[in-house]
């Protein structure tokens, strides 16, 4: 699996990010503490590994919605966050949407994968 691009809004310490690794094959995540660093990966696990990876407020102290999308080629799969929940969405780049969106991320993530 192989992420194409992520874009996360008002999730923990960050407001506004997106990310395009290309072809590269590493991308280096450096900053201060509390620059974002970990809501990265984090928001990457929030997506993918299931309500069991999500902490209690993922949403952006202030914000009234958040969202984590990740392009995987094949499948784009959204995170909307509001105060009262959560909405997972997984689309084909087509724009069809899965019915059961969180079966098909099962059988892309290793929880491992994001346990520093």
């Amino acid at each position: 699996m192989k992420i194409k691009s992520i874009k996360i809004r008002d999730i923990k310490a960050i407001a506004s990010l997106d990310v395009e690794p290309g072809e590269h094959a590493i991308v280096l995540l450096e900053g201060r503490n509390g620059a974002g660093k970990s809501t990265v990966i984090d928001s990457i696990a929030y997506v993918l590994g299931g309500k069991d990876q999500r902490c209690g407020e993922p949403l952006r102290r202030g914000a009234e919605r958040g969202s984590v999308e990740v392009d995987l080629g094949e499948y784009i799969a959204t995170l909307a966050v509001t105060p009262t929940g959560e909405t997972l969405t997984v689309k084909a780049p087509s724009g069809a949407k899965y019915p059961t969106p969180q079966k098909i991320l099962d059988g892309l993530w290793d929880p491992l994968a994001a346990d520093p």
